[in-house]
């Protein structure tokens, strides 16, 4: 006859239970968060999932009177998303069901100019690399508008910026590629290259 508490007992019960939990992949992922500015208290933050070129309400959640949410479903689906207050204000995330959790900190808004990974690879991942995209957009953008103050005939400045707005371009691309290394199985990876 079948005993539980023998069954429990035997050693044998225990490696495959431990085993089938440190394989099992996980299988959802919960977004959690706080944000600092008073203002946005008791307001909605909604969920979007990118498809295709568009973007598709998943979830919604208020703003806590203390700054926390907490979304309540957990995320099975690995894709890219965005946080949106206030219809305007948006912050691009990776949900990836391997990861247990995201926790997100906003020290102010708007949100994409204040966001603070906590838990996440992923995105601690994508963050980086779009703090690193836009300080080379600006320096390219200096660039671009320093060399359209110059006359043709500056040769030397002109080459001399031409050079700065190089060495910004191979700065992120080699920034782009210490990060995938690091990480060659994450979703992030796979979707830049």
């Amino acid at each position: 006859m079948f005993s539980f508490a023998e069954t429990m007992a035997d050693p044998r019960t225990w490696l495959l239970l431990f085993g089938a939990l440190c394989v099992a992949p996980l299988s959802a992922q919960q977004l959690k968060g706080h944000i600092g500015e008073r203002t946005e208290f008791g307001k909605k933050l909604v969920l979007l999932q990118t498809r295709g070129s568009g973007e598709v309400p998943i979830d919604s959640v208020l703003i806590a009177r203390d700054g926390n949410f907490q979304f309540k479903i957990p995320f099975k689906t690995l894709g890219f998303y965005q946080l949106v207050l206030n219809d305007t204000d948006h912050v691009d995330l990776i949900l990836n069901p391997r990861e247990p959790l995201v926790d997100l900190g906003f020290d102010s808004i708007p949100l994409e100019q204040h966001v603070h990974v906590r838990t996440s690879d992923e995105n601690k991942r994508l963050s980086e690399y779009k703090f690193v995209s836009k300080k080379t957009q600006a320096i390219q953008a200096a660039v671009f508008q320093k060399k359209q103050q110059l006359q043709p005939a500056d040769t030397a400045q002109l080459a001399a910026l031409d050079s700065v707005g190089l060495r910004a371009g191979k700065m992120k691309a080699n920034y782009l590629a210490q990060l995938t290394e690091r990480a060659p199985g994450s979703y992030f990876t796979k979707v830049i290259q």
